[in-house]
């Protein structure tokens, strides 16, 4: 994790780009899975990705999503 930190707080790397990478890292983006978990949405209100039928994880829509991945 060491090596992951020193590439996300570069200093030459925008401190938006930096707090969006932490976030990412940490699995903290506001996802509707994320926000299911810490009790902000329900789970009858969560609902699924349009068109794409999976639920919206940060590793659905960065990794293996391929209409959102591609973004």
């Amino acid at each position: 994790m060491e090596g992951a930190d020193a590439l996300v707080w570069h200093k030459h790397i925008p401190l938006e780009v930096s707090i969006f990478a932490w976030r990412l890292v940490k699995n903290t983006l506001p996802t509707r899975a994320n926000l299911v978990h810490r009790g902000i949405l329900s789970e009858a209100g969560a609902g699924y990705l349009c068109g794409c039928g999976d639920i919206e994880t940060t590793q659905h829509l960065f990794i293996s999503c391929d209409f959102y991945g591609t973004l």
